[in-house]
């Protein structure tokens, strides 16, 4: 422990650990520019490769070409270069933000527009950890601000995916549970008097009401109403904020989704899906910023 409270002596210097913080989620935005990038187009090379060992079982004719989708791309290789021109990038290259205004978002081989998204995201993943760093190390130390780094910074990488192919990879849902969970295990919580059990409640009271809205859905409507990457989300979410996290994200998502909806309604008026994942992500977020406020309104018990 007396390293953790030497180590947390030293950040607490703001004037050198924000802006390293912010270049730190700043380089972090880059690579979820990569992986939003990438992340469908590796969808592509599996169920490429499904598809091809389905017609090999069916003893069918395989489509020629096939075969060029499978595992082409994944997120190490190739390594980073000019989509249009295909040269691979210099170092400097890849430095959040910096790069785009130096290259005025163009290659620096054929001159190519990059998009706008790049630098973006780098600046809004920037922004979060730092923000997270200057309002929550110093009132909850290290390991909580840890915690609650990790939290908005898989969240931040889930909405991109989410948006972007309108799914909830299992890997990251599965691992941000078992983060709560383990966490909660060793006492080290987002809000100072939450128990393991709140934590255990709200992943399973979480996951269990969103089950029976998806079922009761099902049968209504004859269709899938909620994907599976939002139940196992908000089993997440409960895993990190308790039962009281996990219900005020359900009751207050869909008012912030209904949000979404209309303003992209007033930009695009062709027929289009809004994804879940963002908005329960988002209210959770602002769960951790006021959630101690709104339960000492309600005189209910943190």
């Amino acid at each position: 422990m007396s390293f953790i409270n030497n180590f947390e002596t030293v950040l607490q210097n703001a004037y050198i650990f924000a802006p390293f913080f912010f270049f730190l989620g700043a380089c972090l935005g880059s690579f979820y520019n990569v992986v939003s990038f990438r992340y469908p187009l590796m969808i592509d090379g599996e169920n490429a490769k499904d598809i091809h060992e389905w017609l090999e079982e069916k003893k069918l004719t395989i489509p020629d070409g096939l075969s060029k989708f499978f595992n082409t791309v994944n997120l190490s290789f190739p390594s980073s270069h000019c989509y249009s021109c295909k040269t691979p990038l210099k170092w400097w290259h890849n430095i959040p933000v910096l790069s785009f205004i130096i290259l005025r978002g163009k290659c620096g081989h054929c001159g190519i527009k990059y998009s706008a998204q790049y630098p973006i995201i780098e600046f809004l993943a920037g922004l979060t950890l730092m923000g997270s760093y200057l309002l929550f190390f110093p009132k909850l130390g290290f390991i909580n601000f840890l915690l609650i780094s990790l939290f908005l910074m898989i969240g931040f990488l889930l909405i991109l995916i989410d948006i972007k192919v309108m799914m909830l990879p299992d890997s990251l849902n599965y691992f941000l549970l078992w983060i709560g969970l383990i966490a909660a295990a060793f006492g080290y919580f987002i809000y100072p008097n939450m128990t393991i059990k709140q934590s255990i409640l709200g992943a399973a009271s979480g996951f269990l009401f969103f089950y029976i809205l998806s079922f009761l859905g099902k049968k209504l409507k004859g269709e899938e109403v909620m994907g599976g990457g939002d139940l196992k989300l908000i089993a997440a979410i409960g895993a990190f904020l308790g039962v009281y996290g996990a219900f005020f994200t359900i009751f207050l998502s869909p008012f912030l989704g209904l949000v979404s909806w209309l303003i992209v309604k007033l930009v695009n008026k062709e027929q289009f899906h809004i994804p879940y994942g963002p908005s329960l992500i988002i209210t959770s977020w602002i769960y951790i910023l006021y959630g101690s406020s709104i339960l000492k309104f309600f005189n209910i018990p943190i």
